[in-house]
């Protein structure tokens, strides 16, 4: 089920506390399962770079960095799911808070490109895939191997078969900071994978999350799993928990 976002195209400024309080009443209020967190990455120069950015911005940047892990460890500790997305070789990845994130148990960083997902810009030459090493960060393995795949130059070592790649240069990396809709459905289909894979019960998915949002099937439910004669094993509709069977059917019958 869709759900909020928070930016200032959609009315927060997480640069105030006002704002950062109210995106949190909503956080509390929908309990989300997954949350997609993509703060600001201008300010954080390059690991290799020698440029300075100034402390206004950087300030307002490790803001909205510090907002993020917070709801990423609310996430945590709910036993839900986190995604960071940065630029790979940004500075914000050996920030304190962000190495203490890595050293989680379950939790992993990987780096990959946009370009298999049909990123695209314009130059002098024409239109051409965008390669944009981006840098992922989440504790769901199965949203990771979707969101992480190489280029497939690296993999193809006959140089007139790559493709051609556009530097994001001259204004250009501005436009590539939407995410083209494959890897929108790549996130969904990790999400789908995850929640497949025995960490959720497969009824707590609706038809919308696990099959034609992400381009496959409408899941059509097997009705017999409700019948409380039939089932052997009963879980929690919220937190997937196993539940007692005997009280469970007691608690139906009355």
């Amino acid at each position: 089920t869709p759900g909020a976002a928070f930016d200032l195209g959609t009315g927060y400024d997480l640069s105030t506390p006002a704002d950062r309080q109210r995106a949190w009443a909503e956080l509390e209020e929908t309990r989300p399962c997954f949350v997609l967190g993509s703060p600001m990455c201008g300010p954080f120069p390059q690991l290799s770079s020698l440029n300075s950015t100034p402390s206004s911005r950087m300030a307002a940047a490790v803001c909205h960095l510090d907002f993020c892990c917070e709801v990423y460890k609310w996430q945590v500790a709910r036993g839900c799911i986190f995604l960071h997305e940065h630029r790979a070789l940004a500075k914000s990845w050996a920030l304190p808070r962000v190495q203490e994130f890595l050293s989680l148990p379950g939790v992993e960083r990987r780096i990959g490109h946009q370009c298999p997902f049909g990123l695209k810009s314009t130059d002098a030459t024409g239109e051409g895939l965008v390669l944009k090493p981006t840098g992922w960060m989440s504790n769901c393995v199965e949203v990771l191997d979707a969101v992480a795949p190489r280029c497939s130059n690296e993999s193809n070592p006959t140089q007139s078969e790559h493709h051609r790649h556009v530097n994001l240069v001259n204004g250009r990396a501005r436009a590539a900071e939407r995410y083209p809709p494959a890897l929108i459905r790549a996130i969904l289909q990790g999400l789908v994978n995850h929640y497949r894979s025995g960490n959720r019960p497969l009824y707590w998915m609706c038809s919308t999350d696990s099959g034609l949002t992400v381009e496959e099937p409408e899941v059509v439910p097997d009705l017999t799993v409700w019948n409380p004669s039939s089932k052997t094993q009963f879980r929690d509709d919220v937190t997937g928990f196993p539940l007692e069977p005997n009280l469970v059917r007691l608690a139906r019958s009355t």
